[in-house]
C-alpha cells in the first residue's frame, strides 16, 4: 500500500509533532567536515609515548550533529595500552547511540584482537549503535607510540567520509606526494611527482579532478579521475567502474595510442585503415559476428578469432550444455575471466532427472528424483556422482537432515547393493583393521568403550600382582590379585641439595602449549630420604616472575603435599627449585600444566627422564574408582564361592 509523508509545519495546538530523529533522517549526512585533503578536523594524532590526542572539529553521524571543542592547552586526549605479546591495532571511533538511556554520540577507542597479523576490529552498525572510524592505530609490545603508527581514515568513504561545508562543492588539495590510487575523496588536486597512480612515468604538474560516478545502465557507484597534464597539454581519465566499485581497484588508462585527447595531437591517419570496406565497417565499432552476418555467403572469418568469446557478449545461463557442439569452445575462444557461475545454464554442471538409478550409467552429476533402486526409503532426492571409466560407480547423497554417502558398482551387467560408507557396521572394528595407534583420547567419545566392547585378549588373564604397567603421561596400570585398576606414576629424583644455589628440576611443555593461554600448574610432591626440603617455583610468565605456591614449599619425609600456581600466561623457563641441608630425594606425581579445558601441556617423557618411574608403591592413589576385572581375578572369585557352597553343604559355617 501506498503511503506519502511530508515536513516540517508549523504546530497547531500540537497537531504537526516530530523526533529528533525525524530531523536527522532528513541531513542524513555521515561524515567529518574539514577531513577532505587531511584537513584539521577531528584529526587524531600522538600526543605522547602512550596517548592520542584528537583536534577540534564536527562531524555528522546518521544525520545528527558531533562538535569537539577544546583548548589548546587542554587538548581532548586518550590512553592507548600496549599489547604484551603481539601487536594490535585499535580504532579511534566517533559512536552514536541511539538509546533512550544514552542519547549521544562520543569518541571511544575501540580495542583490537592482539595477533601476528592484527587486522582492525570492526565497526558497529546496528540497531541504536552506529560507528564511524577517524583512524587506526598499530600498537607495538616492543616500543613506543610512534606518529607514524596512526593511519587517517576520516577520508574513506566506507568507514567515515569527508562532508563540505554549505557552498563548498570541491576542496582544493595542494599536495606533491599524494598516491592517487588511494584517492577518492571529491576534490580537485594540485601534484607533482604523485607517489603512485599517475598516467606516465614523466615528472610533469598534474591537475586531477576526482569525483563521483553512476553507471545508470547497472546502477553501479564508483569514482573517476580526470587528469590533466600542465605540460604536454594532454588528458587522461579513469574509473573504478568495472570493478563493482571497490577502492583502489581503477581501470588502467587506456592504451598509449589513444590514451589522451589533446588540442595539440590530434589522432594520426596512421591509426586509421580505411583500406577495406571491411575496414571502414570496423571503424563504426561493429562486432565480429554483425560484419560475418553482413558479409553473407562469403564471411568476413568463418573461424571465431582467439579470445573472442567474452564475458560481455555472453547472456547469463547462455552457456548450456545443448547449445555447445562437440570441441566447439576450446581454451584459447575464451577470453580470461570471460565465464563466469551466472553465465552458465543449470545442465552444465548437473543433470536434472526422475529416473530408475539403474538406468544412469553416462559419466556426469545428477540431482535424481528417484524412481526405482534408490539407495534408502528415506529420501526422494539425491545429489548423484556417477563415474564410468571402464568400470562404473555411482556415489549418492540423499537430501535429508541426516545425509549419508552411498555407493555401488556396476560389474558384468549387475550392480552390486548399495554401500553405507558414513556409518560403521557393527562388529566391524576388529583388530587387524585397526592400525597401531589408532584409538586416541581425541577420537573416542566419553563412555564409548564399554566392557563388552573389549575383546579377550584387552585385559591379560595372568598379571604378576606386584606388576605396574608404565603408561604415558605419567599413567599406569596396577594389577591387584582381582584386579586391574589404573594409578600415577611416581617419578623419584635425588639431588645432592646441600649448600646453595637450589637445584633445578625444569618442567618442560610441548610445541603445542600457546604463550597466551592461560594455564595452571599443579603438582604432589614428598621428601623419601632426609628429614624435609623446602621446593620454590622459578621461570616467567606474562605476569613476571613467577613466586608463591597456594601451600608451602615446605615437603616432609614420607608425606605428600600439593602445590600450585594458577591462572599465568607466557610460562618460560618453567622450572622448580629444590633446596636441602643435606642430599636429598624427592618423589613427584600428577604434573600437570593444564589450560581451563583440561589439556595437559606437559612433556611427560622429557620430566620423567630426570629421574626413575618407581614400579611399586602400595599407597599409590587409585585415580578410576571403577576397577577392570581379570579373567584370573574372576576365577579365583569363583572358587573361592565353589569352596564356601562346599563347606555350607558339609555342614560347615
Amino acid at each position: 500500500m501506498a503511503a506519502e509523508s511530508s515536513r516540517f509545519f508549523d504546530s497547531v495546538n500540537h497537531d504537526r509533532q516530530y523526533a529528533a530523529a525525524d530531523f536527522a533522517a532528513y541531513f542524513g549526512e555521515t561524515g567529518v567536515y574539514d577531513a577532505a585533503c587531511g584537513g584539521d578536523g577531528l584529526r587524531v594524532e600522538r600526543a605522547a609515548a602512550s596517548s592520542l590526542r584528537v583536534l577540534p572539529g564536527e562531524a555528522r553521524i546518521k544525520g545528527y550533529g558531533y562538535w569537539l571543542e577544546a583548548e589548546e592547552d587542554e587538548p581532548f586526549t586518550m590512553l592507548v595500552s600496549r599489547p604484551s605479546r603481539y601487536p594490535r591495532i585499535d580504532r579511534v571511533v566517533l559512536r552514536l547511540d541511539t538509546r533512550l538511556s544514552e542519547r549521544s554520540a562520543f569518541l571511544t577507542l575501540k580495542q583490537g584482537t592482539a595477533s601476528s597479523a592484527p587486522q582492525p576490529p570492526a565497526l558497529t552498525r546496528e540497531g541504536d549503535i552506529y560507528e564511524i572510524s577517524l583512524a587506526q592505530v598499530y600498537l607495538s609490545p616492543d616500543r613506543s607510540l610512534l606518529a607514524t603508527d596512526i593511519t587517517d581514515e576520516r577520508e574513506d568513504g566506507e568507514v567515515c567520509g569527508a562532508l563540505y561545508r554549505n557552498g563548498q562543492i570541491f576542496p582544493f588539495c595542494n599536495n606533491t606526494v599524494w598516491d592517487m590510487h588511494t584517492v577518492f575523496t571529491p576534490g580537485v588536486y594540485y601534484t607533482v611527482h604523485p607517489n603512485g597512480g599517475a598516467p606516465t612515468t614523466g615528472v610533469d604538474p598534474y591537475m586531477v579532478l576526482v569525483s563521483p560516478v553512476s553507471n545508470y545502465a547497472t546502477a553501479e557507484q564508483g569514482y573517476a579521475q580526470l587528469w590533466f597534464d600542465l605540460v604536454e597539454n594532454k588528458m587522461y581519465v579513469r574509473s573504478t567502474l568495472g570493478n563493482n566499485g571497490a577502492y583502489g581497484a581503477f581501470q588502467p588508462y587506456p592504451d598509449a595510442s589513444d590514451r589522451y585527447w589533446s588540442k595539440n595531437t590530434p589522432i594520426p591517419s596512421s591509426g586509421l585503415d580505411t583500406t577495406t570496406d571491411a575496414a571502414k565497417i570496423k571503424l563504426a565499432n561493429l562486432a565480429t559476428e554483425v560484419l560475418q552476418a553482413m558479409a553473407g555467403d562469403t564471411p568476413v572469418t568463418a573461424v571465431v578469432p582467439d579470445g573472442s568469446i567474452t564475458t560481455a557478449k555472453l547472456a547469463d545461463g547462455a552457456v548450456a550444455g545443448g547449445k555447445l557442439a562437440a570441441g566447439s569452445v576450446t581454451e584459447a575462444k575464451i577470453a580470461n575471466g570471460a565465464v563466469t557461475r551466472n553465465k552458465l545454464g543449470e545442465d552444465i554442471f548437473w543433470n536434472y532427472v526422475t529416473a530408475d538409478f539403474n538406468t544412469l550409467t553416462d559419466y556426469g552429476l545428477y540431482v535424481v528424483r528417484a524412481n526405482g533402486n534408490a539407495p534408502s526409503a528415506s529420501a526422494s532426492t539425491y545429489a548423484l556422482i556417477v563415474i564410468s571409466d571402464g568400470n562404473t560407480l555411482q556415489l549418492a547423497i540423499p537430501n535429508s537432515t541426516s545425509p549419508r554417502l552411498y555407493i555401488r558398482s556396476l560389474t558384468a551387467g549387475n550392480w552390486s547393493e548399495w554401500r553405507d560408507i558414513a556409518a560403521v557396521p557393527i562388529h566391524s572394528i576388529t583388530s587387524e583393521n585397526m592400525v597401531a595407534g589408532a584409538l586416541t583420547t581425541s577420537t573416542l567419545a566419553d563412555g564409548a568403550v564399554t566392557a563388552d566392547k573389549l575383546a579377550t585378549d584387552v585385559i591379560p588373564s595372568e598379571l604378576p600382582a606386584d606388576k605396574l604397567l608404565a603408561g604415558a603421561g605419567g599413567r599406569a596400570m596396577q594389577a591387584t590379585p582381582y584386579a586391574i585398576r589404573q594409578v600415577e606414576s611416581v617419578l623419584r629424583i635425588a639431588k645432592d641439595t646441600a649448600g646453595m644455589p637450589p637445584k633445578t628440576i625444569s618442567v618442560p611443555l610441548l610445541s603445542s602449549y600457546a604463550g597466551d593461554t592461560p594455564c595452571s600448574l599443579y603438582f604432589e610432591a614428598r621428601a623419601v630420604s632426609g628429614s624435609s626440603a623446602s621446593l620454590s617455583p622459578a621461570g616467567n610468565s606474562d605476569a613476571g616472575f613467577i613466586s608463591g605456591w597456594t601451600t608451602s614449599g615446605v615437603i616432609n619425609n614420607g608425606d605428600w603435599g600439593a602445590f600450585s600456581v594458577e591462572n599465568q600466561t607466557g610460562f618460560t623457563g618453567l622450572s622448580i627449585l629444590l633446596s636441602s641441608d643435606q642430599a636429598a630425594s624427592v618423589d613427584f606425581r600428577n604434573v600437570r600444566v593444564v589450560d581451563a579445558a583440561g589439556i595437559d601441556y606437559v612433556d611427560h617423557a622429557t620430566f620423567e627422564a630426570q629421574g626413575t618411574i618407581m614400579e611399586d608403591f602400595p599407597d599409590m592413589p587409585e585415580t578410576d574408582a571403577t576397577d577392570i576385572p581379570t579373567v584370573a581375578g574372576v576365577k579365583a572369585l569363583l572358587a573361592a564361592l565353589e569352596a564356601r557352597v562346599a563347606a555350607l553343604e558339609g555342614g560347615g559355617e
